[in-house]
């Protein structure tokens, strides 16, 4: 099953909107109604994938080592869904050939990674 929602703000033309931090992780359980006490928790988790001077790379590779993989979009961010809980070793490679790793903690704020930014 899916939920899809649409929020819509409306605000006074020169207003500002603050927003807060950015939700990165979702958590599904899951349980068997005929066995007892039992819940697989599967997550949602993802990060973003940046250059050296701080600016989104969109189109970057990200690969996990279970080798789940996405792509990062316009604003660098990418997802993983139906992850389990842990440390997931996350590899980037941006267009121009550039590479990142870093871990991805599941739960956890996420993978931020920077491209170009040390050899190798």
């Amino acid at each position: 099953a899916s939920v899809d929602y649409t929020v819509t703000v409306a605000f006074p033309t020169g207003g500002v909107l603050r927003r807060g931090p950015e939700v990165r992780t979702q958590v599904v359980r899951t349980e068997l109604l005929d066995l007892p006490a039992t819940a697989e928790s599967r997550f949602r988790a993802g990060g973003t994938v940046r250059d050296a001077a701080g600016d989104a790379v969109a189109d970057a590779w990200v690969v996990l080592d279970s080798g789940a993989w996405a792509g990062s979009d316009s604003s660098g961010r990418f997802t993983f869904t139906d992850l389990p809980p842990g440390r997931h070793r996350c590899h980037a490679r941006a267009p121009d050939g550039s590479e990142a790793a870093g871990d991805l903690v599941v739960p956890g704020p996420g993978a931020d990674l920077v491209v170009g930014d040390r050899p190798g």
